[in-house]
């Protein structure tokens, strides 16, 4: 299975100290990994979960919890794993989007 991973834009994966949300990020594509599922995470470009890495921004987000910033990476990382066959999204924002894209859909 393809597996697509969203991180928030604020720290890489693993972080480098403390990090709940990253550290299971981390945790979750080494063992999806290691069961012979296809990986992919869509973080921060200092990364260096041994996953396919792809991200919008080459560091970290600052300051934290900036909207416009954490909008542009979760459109980009929809747009950049778009082909995989589930997404486990661990953005505030993605779900939102998400949710409104998928009504806008269902519209049509």
């Amino acid at each position: 299975m393809r597996i697509g991973l969203i991180a928030p834009p604020w720290l890489p994966v693993p972080p480098p100290g403390y990090g709940g949300t990253e550290v299971v990020i981390d945790n979750l594509a080494r063992g999806l990994q290691s069961l012979g599922h296809d990986v992919r995470l869509f973080t921060v470009g200092d990364s260096t979960c041994p996953v396919p890495l792809e991200f919008l921004y080459p560091m970290e987000v600052t300051p934290m919890d900036a909207d416009i910033p954490e909008a542009a990476h979760v459109l980009a990382a929809y747009d950049a794993l778009a082909d995989v066959d589930i997404i486990h999204d661990h953005t505030i924002l993605g779900a939102l989007w998400r949710a409104a894209a998928g009504s806008a859909s269902r519209r049509s």
